[in-house]
């Protein structure tokens, strides 16, 4: 816990060297109540966020509610992705 208890932040900085990364990730996904998805045209390429972490914390979404918040951080193509342009985020007018 953080901020007093009330928030837990993660991000794959807490992953130990050594350890199962996956693993790691997959638990995180699992556990948590809100993602903050930081959309870049580097995250709308990388094949792992495609295959693994999007389509995860989407069934999540689905299925329990997770909020899901996209913060813009780079000018990308986020319009052209189905599930992300109808979501609400955080975007500059870019």
């Amino acid at each position: 816990m953080e901020a007093g208890g009330e928030l837990t932040v993660w991000d794959d900085q807490r992953i130990n060297s050594g350890d199962e990364w996956l693993p790691e990730i997959e638990a995180a996904m699992s556990s948590a109540e809100v993602a903050v998805v930081l959309v870049s045209a580097d995250f709308l390429t990388s094949a792992f966020i495609k295959r693994k972490e999007i389509p995860r914390l989407l069934e999540r979404r689905q299925a329990d509610g997770l909020r899901v918040i996209p913060v813009f951080i780079r000018p990308c193509a986020w319009k052209a992705v189905g599930w992300l342009a109808s979501l609400s985020g955080a975007a500059e007018k870019w």
